[in-house]
């Protein structure tokens, strides 16, 4: 209702308080029934899609008859498949929905300021509740995408500031500082989050295995935080 008003142009100023204040009218308003609230909220809390079904299957494994379980089994193996795909294409939305919103929007700064730390929160949601077997923990997938943001939001503070390459035309909190808005600093991460999405789907053809040696005289060497390093080396350049 809240965000009808401000798109309608009922509201201008001091729409961002009147959509919270509305949320927050709304959400004490609606009865609750705590104990169903506590349920859900126990089963869902962390727990993935293949979790949640797993759960069910060791339930039901002696209360269904052989066939019925081979076929939830069938369906466990196509979900499992279908996970990277799901993960994909959470990267590929939200940042698809937040260009989208930054073509039509980029000049509205207290709605991108809400928006795309929303986008982030979705993403990273949908990656959790998508999160296959194989998959690395989420608070490592949290360490990835906040590299991810750290490296895109300095390449463009480099290009930008630095080097003045191009400038951000669009409204800013500190335009003492940078040109640059913080919104788009964070969505950042999410580009680069899907550029190493992209990189890593197995239909490229990369089917080599993925190393982190960096040649060090005649030899190479494995060593990650050097490699790392002289990735930042090469951004700051």
């Amino acid at each position: 209702m809240g965000l009808g008003l401000f798109f309608g142009g009922v509201i201008d100023q001091w729409w961002l308080a009147i959509v919270v204040g509305l949320y927050a009218v709304g959400g004490l308003a609606t009865p609750r029934d705590r104990e169903l609230e506590i349920e859900l909220r126990e089963q869902a809390t962390h727990a993935s899609l293949l979790d949640q079904l797993d759960a069910l299957l060791a339930r039901s494994k002696k209360r269904l008859p052989s066939e019925a379980n081979e076929k939830l089994q069938a369906i466990r193996a196509i979900l499992e498949a279908l996970m990277p795909k799901l993960q994909g294409l959470a990267d590929a939305g939200t940042v698809a929905l937040g260009s989208l919103a930054i073509a039509l929007f980029a000049h509205h700064l207290a709605l991108m300021t809400v928006l795309v730390p929303i986008l982030i929160a979705l993403r990273l949601g949908l990656w959790r509740w998508a999160k296959g077997p194989r998959r690395a923990p989420f608070a490592a997938e949290l360490l990835l995408f906040a590299l991810c943001t750290a490296f895109g939001a300095f390449n463009d503070w480099n290009t930008v500031v630095r080097h003045g390459v191009y400038e951000y035309t669009v409204p800013v909190r500190f335009p003492e500082l940078s040109t640059i808005p913080l919104w788009m600093l964070l969505f950042w991460g999410l580009v680069l989050r899907l550029m190493l999405t992209v990189a890593s789907f197995g239909r490229l053809g990369a089917t080599a295995a993925r190393r982190n040696s960096v040649r060090m005289g005649v030899r190479l060497a494995p060593h990650a935080a050097i490699r790392l390093g002289l990735m930042l080396l090469l951004l700051s350049m």
